[in-house]
């Protein structure tokens, strides 16, 4: 993918319920796709998969470049990978939104660079990290912008 899209800044794969097998199809393939190599990609966002997408993204998939990640429409989503989010040493924004099994947001692993934070209608993680002097909230604290509805 890197040498045909070279210059590829934002990548959004949105409402594709047709794809089947999505973690065959691009999270096994990861290497050969090549996002990590994808040095321009600042932005990518992935939403609306109704498979059982558990558990993302995976080691290696993202290039450590990427400033904006944003997640949402996972019904099925019940943790983030902490070796995905280790490479993301320049992410500044992540979003989450709409998915309802997602408990935890990994705080040892979620970048030091990471300045803003948006949950939108994410049942587990309002529960989780909603109150502002909550135990959850303490441990994301260290992040600038916080915007939990």
């Amino acid at each position: 993918m890197h040498t045909l899209l070279p210059s590829l800044v934002r990548l959004e794969l949105r409402w594709c319920p047709e794809l089947e097998s999505f973690p065959e199809k691009l999270i096994s393939r990861r290497m050969e796709l090549g996002l990590q190599g994808l040095h321009s990609l600042r932005s990518f966002t992935i939403s609306d998969h109704r498979k059982e997408l558990e558990s993302f993204p995976e080691e290696a998939l993202l290039p450590p470049n990427l400033t904006d990640f944003a997640i949402g429409i996972l019904p099925y989503l019940k943790s983030l990978n902490g070796k995905g989010f280790q490479p993301l040493t320049s992410l500044k924004h992540l979003t989450i939104w709409d998915c309802n099994n997602l408990d935890g947001l990994l705080e040892d692993v979620l970048p030091t660079s990471l300045y803003q934070l948006e949950i939108y209608n994410c049942r587990l993680l309002k529960e989780r990290y909603g109150n502002e002097k909550g135990e959850g909230r303490v441990k994301i604290a260290h992040i600038p912008r916080i915007s939990i509805r």
